[in-house]
C-alpha cells in the first residue's frame, strides 16, 4: 500500500483527537472525557481523514443551535454526526464544481 493510502497512525491521530476532545469539552463545559461511542466516532472520522476544522465547525454549529433551543442535555460528538455529514457533502459538492479548497 502507498503511504498516502494508508490509515493514519495512532501517533498522528493522538494530537488531532486531543484537539477535538479539548474543543468539545470547552464548548459543552465540564466532563473532560468522551464516551466510548464518541471516542470511536472520533477515531472513525480521523481514520477517514475528515478535516479537523470541519469537525470543529460542526461542533460550533450544533452548539449554537442547541443554545438557541435551550437544550440542556450534554453536547456529544454523536449529536454532531449529522452536521459533519452535511459539511462533508457541501465540501464534496464544492470540490466537484471545481472549487478546490486549500
Amino acid at each position: 500500500m502507498y503511504p498516502s493510502m494508508m490509515s493514519p497512525s495512532t501517533d498522528e491521530l493522538s494530537p488531532l483527537a486531543e484537539e477535538i476532545r479539548a474543543y468539545l469539552v470547552d464548548a459543552r463545559g465540564g466532563a473532560p472525557f468522551l464516551s466510548a461511542a464518541d471516542a470511536q466516532l472520533l477515531l472513525d472520522w480521523l481514520d477517514a481523514r475528515v478535516p479537523v476544522p470541519l469537525i470543529i465547525a460542526s461542533i460550533d454549529r450544533v452548539a449554537a443551535r442547541r443554545r438557541k433551543k435551550r437544550v440542556r442535555s450534554r453536547l456529544t460528538l454523536s449529536a454532531c454526526r449529522g452536521e459533519v455529514r452535511k459539511a462533508l457533502k457541501r465540501q464534496a459538492a464544492r470540490n466537484s464544481a471545481g472549487m478546490v479548497l486549500p
